[in-house]
């Protein structure tokens, strides 16, 4: 899954510039950021340890591995939406960001953030903020449920 995560990574990078090398250096610092810029990593690299921290932050299984499916889709339909909006488009927006509640509370709520601040400069996006809170909106009621329970402490 790293792999097509990559892929994906490296196709929204390739569509914002263009560029194969920017693309590959876009993807690289993504796949790798934690470690190209934490000082003991790199001091442990050059001194020739061998120190695991947790080399690849996207090999996770979970968590950001697959949630980062969801996220570079989401930023995929965002700049096409930038670029050459359609209905159909804010239709997905909407739906990723309601099943990124259910996959990762705070991809959902970044991705609701990030949707916010878009809307400004598109209005439609308030359409897909709407459907996304309304798809996720049985979870937040169910929390709310489970929070003012009597056992619950």
């Amino acid at each position: 899954l790293p792999f097509l995560l990559s892929l994906l990574v490296y196709a929204f990078f390739w569509r914002l510039c263009g560029s194969v090398a920017w693309s590959l250096a876009g993807t690289a610092l993504m796949m790798l950021g934690n470690q190209l810029v934490n000082l003991p990593d790199i001091v442990n690299f050059t001194q020739g340890k061998l120190v695991y921290n947790q080399f690849a932050m996207y090999a996770r299984p979970v968590n950001p591995e697959f949630s980062g499916f969801f996220f570079w889709a989401y930023l995929h339909l965002l700049l096409a939406i930038f670029r050459k909006p359609s209905k159909g488009m804010y239709l997905w927006l909407g739906l990723i960001l309601g099943v990124s509640f259910y996959v990762y509370f705070y991809l959902f709520t970044f991705l609701l953030c990030l949707s916010f601040v878009a809307s400004f400069w598109r209005r439609r996006l308030f359409a897909s903020l709407a459907l996304g809170s309304a798809i996720g909106l049985p979870v937040l009621f169910a929390l709310r449920a489970l929070t003012t329970h009597p056992w619950y402490a």
